[in-house]
């Protein structure tokens, strides 16, 4: 992971990230509007564009408070969104915790963790401890992007129609053990990150 000319973009080795902007709010409308993105992410619901655009507002301004928020992810050399991926306030009191989605195409390559492992890093960089996650009980594939990364469930919730359509399951990955061994990012990810 590495900063580019001082902004907050970041990259891997197969993703540019930049974050999100009002430009980019009908492509990641597509992205969220997605059946099968939006089946666990938005329990199932498509809640519009201007949805999306209070999401790029709420996370421009977490970018400015506390130095994190949503990253669009594009394959390197590519100008189409593939992802989107980072920190955003969920809950009450709103808490950060971080967020990732993908378009159908791009899921089962590993690169949910890759994207989620650099942004993890960034967060840790920025203070956050410990750094949190959500994921509906019979999302598989992202419970297994989490334990993968070193994440460890600290509570379950009931489902909270409508709020909530399912369990949700509550991970932590606390920051200092990834802080004192950096080689623990790499390690669960496959990748190396950049400074």
């Amino acid at each position: 992971m590495f900063r580019v000319s001082g902004s907050p973009a970041l990259r891997t080795d197969r993703f540019e990230l930049r974050p999100i902007e009002s430009g980019e709010v009908d492509e990641l409308h597509r992205l969220f509007a997605d059946v099968d993105v939006r089946h666990y992410l938005c329990d199932g619901n498509d809640f519009g564009r201007e949805w999306v655009a209070d999401m790029v507002q709420t996370s421009q301004r977490l970018f400015a408070q506390k130095g994190v928020g949503l990253w669009s992810a594009r394959p390197v050399g590519e100008e189409e969104i593939a992802g989107v991926a980072g920190f955003f306030e969920f809950a009450e009191p709103p808490m950060l915790e971080l967020l990732y989605a993908f378009l159908p195409a791009h899921w089962g390559l590993g690169k949910a963790p890759e994207v989620a492992t650099c942004v993890i890093a960034f967060g840790i960089d920025q203070g956050i401890d410990p750094i949190r996650a959500s994921v509906d009980a019979p999302n598989a594939a992202s419970v297994r992007v989490l334990v993968k990364l070193g994440f460890e469930e600290v509570a379950r919730e009931a489902a909270d129609p409508p709020r909530t359509k399912w369990q949700q399951i509550h991970f932590a990955l606390p920051a200092p053990r990834a802080r004192t061994d950096r080689r623990f990012l790499r390690k669960t990810s496959g990748l190396g990150t950049k400074k």
